[in-house]
């Protein structure tokens, strides 16, 4: 199981990835311990059950990172991770692109903070 699951829209692959080479680089997240189903060596196994890996993989994570754009609230299999991670209290930060209101963002997920992704003085929206 991994301990950072990033649930992302595949149409923002190029976010997961940079949010990815970050974990890995700057954080000094561990290579195998990022899910990341858009980024090859990351995702789900040649042959493997689709659903069945995510659905393990969404488990026990120690985070989830949702990418908050609005390609996310377009994707009903984001919105099953983001419910998956609701209902089992899972620690989630939503990582929001400046083109999403954060008022959609407490629809979702409640009165959670968030990381304004290009707020590099304060960073965080409530």
């Amino acid at each position: 199981m991994s301990k950072v699951f990033i649930s992302h829209a595949t149409a923002d692959a190029r976010l997961a990835k940079l949010m990815v080479n970050f974990l890995k680089e700057a954080v000094g997240v561990k290579d195998g311990d990022v899910f990341c189903n858009s980024i090859t060596g990351h995702g789900v196994p040649l042959m493997a059950d689709f659903n069945g890996y995510i659905r393990d993989q969404i488990e026990q994570p120690y985070i989830v990172l949702a990418l908050v754009t609005p390609a996310y609230f377009d994707s009903d299999f984001c919105l099953m991770e983001l419910g998956a991670a609701w209902s089992k209290s899972l620690k989630t930060l939503a990582v929001v692109v400046p083109d999403v209101s954060f008022d959609i963002v407490t629809k979702t997920l409640g009165l959670k903070q968030a990381w304004r992704i290009n707020d590099h003085i304060q960073g965080l929206v409530q």
